[in-house]
């Protein structure tokens, strides 16, 4: 079971789990509508380890300005979204400024058993090893219209296609790929086992 939470950024919105927090920013006047993107957080059906929570850090592409930093509970069934969050961007805001979506995963982190699956909770200063390597994704926003983009947590991606790294039993993708997140080249979801290109126009995404 999953849920959502909000914080206001200013010119965005990061909507996640269980509380909401809002930040005033400058309101522009309405002319259409916003835009959404909808993250969902699974735990890999190609996982090795299977992870049970995950820092989630957002920033502005082009300035590396940090918008929002969280993390979440994603204990749950593999390949069933355990956690969610949207982002939304303002109304009059451009829609083609680009972010970058960080998640990387942890067996556990302090602060973790405080709260239930799909839920946030404060990340401590000091964080445990990672499973497996970062996941970090370029993305803009599809103007006016909601965008559903899943992150497969632990992914492994040992196969060789799509760009990934293959041969002599290595297990990773090629630079330019990130492993179970963004779109293939045929314009699908990422699986898990695939590597999909880190730049994604979310307007190909699925609604």
């Amino acid at each position: 079971m999953h849920s959502r939470h909000a914080v206001r950024l200013g010119t965005m919105f990061v909507l996640a789990t269980a509380t909401s927090v809002m930040f005033a920013g400058c309101a522009s006047e309405p002319q259409k509508d916003p835009s959404y993107l909808l993250i969902e957080l699974v735990p890999a059906l190609t996982a090795s380890q299977v992870p049970k929570a995950v820092r989630i850090v957002i920033s502005n592409e082009a300035t590396s300005a940090l918008i929002a930093s969280l993390c979440v509970n994603i204990e749950g069934t593999q390949g069933t979204a355990s956690a969610s969050f949207v982002l939304r961007r303002d109304v009059g805001k451009p829609a083609a400024d680009r972010i970058s979506v960080e998640v990387t995963a942890f067996d556990t982190i302090a602060g973790l058993e405080t709260v239930d699956p799909g839920k946030e909770f404060a990340c401590p200063g000091t964080l445990p090893p990672e499973l497996g390597e970062k996941r970090k994704v370029s993305l803009d926003f599809c103007e006016a219209e909601a965008r559903t983009l899943v992150f497969h947590v632990g992914a492994l991606c040992c196969d060789g296609g799509g760009g990934g790294a293959g041969g002599s039993g290595t297990c990773g993708c090629v630079p330019g790929f990130v492993c179970g997140v963004g779109l293939t080249s045929a314009g699908k979801a990422c699986g898990p086992s695939e590597c999909c290109s880190e730049s994604i126009s979310s307007c190909a995404l699925d609604i």
